[in-house]
């Protein structure tokens, strides 16, 4: 045993480990599969004509209804994407999908390396996390929500982690870039929302009702706030401005996609990930009830992301990268 121990703590046989975990799709599904999304062709097609017109279309020109308004609120990841073709070919696309995966690996790897400081442990995490959320990792624009996902998290934790709000001044970059990437920087502006608006309930309550969170995870509440309106200003830089959230609305508003589209539909459990998705989250309902947590912001993250998860299986990721933050936040 003592062997082995020591052999698991070397430089090199950590290396072949990492080395492992970003190459862990290629075990799964051939790499190739990457350009077998039907949603990529369009977004490339949107891209060159992006490039090609040098402005975003505002109707709806790939349609039968081009007189109508068209939001292409995936500009930017779409323009990335037709560089990428033209650059390198369909091996261009196949690199795309492989390197977001990576990084994707690697910053949640880091997360749950800081929170466990143990590497073997946040290893395995990791691994059950990127199968877990295999399936929404196609070459669409919701691969870079992913990564802006996974970077706020990582920001937020290690924010509170310091007891410091200056790593939550990098988000309203992040949601400047994420804005003009894909529509789902809503998500992420929703859960910086749900931090500040925690803060506001504790900072309320407590006194009335005789209870108090965890100092450990206290951030002034006036900084909270100042980094929510800088993060929705700078959501509205970009060629639709405040057009976005028209979107945003109508989406919310439709209900015939989500009994129609496949990847709009609940969790089928027909998949492996599926499972191993749900024991994560167990996990971390588990982990917060056996630490006695009274943080009500991871509580109320929790909730809502698997809510949402739970709801359409493209977002399984919303829940999965919260639940293994959860988890490894033994400090």
């Amino acid at each position: 045993m003592a062997d082995i121990l020591n052999l698991s703590k070397r430089p090199l046989i950590r290396c072949l480990a990492v080395v492992v975990l970003l190459t862990f799709s290629t075990q799964i599904a051939p790499l190739s599969f990457a350009v077998l999304d039907p949603d990529l062709w369009w977004h490339l097609r949107d891209g060159n004509s992006i490039i090609a017109h040098h402005a975003v279309p505002h109707q709806a020109v790939f349609s039968q209804y081009a007189n109508l308004p068209w939001v292409a609120y995936s500009w930017g990841f779409e323009v990335v994407l037709s560089c990428f073709y033209h650059w390198f070919g369909l091996m261009g696309l196949v690199s795309l999908r492989a390197g977001l995966e990576a990084v994707i690996t690697s910053i949640l790897f880091l997360i749950l390396w800081r929170g466990l400081d143990n590497f073997w442990q946040a290893w395995v995490l990791t691994a059950a996390g990127m199968l877990a959320i295999h399936h929404c990792l196609g070459l669409q624009p919701m691969l870079s929500s992913i990564l802006m996902f996974t970077v706020e998290i990582g920001l937020i934790w290690e924010a509170r982690r310091r007891k410091s709000p200056r790593l939550l001044f990098l988000l309203p970059v992040l949601f400047l870039i994420w804005a003009n990437l894909h529509i789902q920087f809503i998500y992420g502006l929703s859960i910086l929302m749900l931090l500040a608006a925690t803060s506001l309930f504790l900072s309320i309550l407590p006194k009335a009702f005789g209870f108090s969170s965890e100092p450990k995870q206290d951030l002034p509440l006036q900084q909270l706030l100042l980094v929510c309106g800088f993060s929705v200003l700078a959501t509205l830089v970009g060629p639709y401005s405040w057009r976005l959230y028209a979107v945003v609305l109508s989406y919310m508003r439709s209900s015939v996609p989500y009994n129609m589209i496949i990847e709009l539909k609940a969790l089928s459990f027909r998949s492996p990930g599926h499972y191993v998705l749900l024991l994560l989250i167990a996990g971390a309902f588990f982990a917060l009830g056996w630490r006695r947590s009274r943080d009500f912001f991871q509580l109320a993250l929790l909730v809502v992301c698997t809510i949402i998860a739970f709801r359409m299986m493209r977002d399984s990721w919303f829940a999965c990268v919260p639940a293994l933050a959860i988890i490894a936040d033994r400090q």
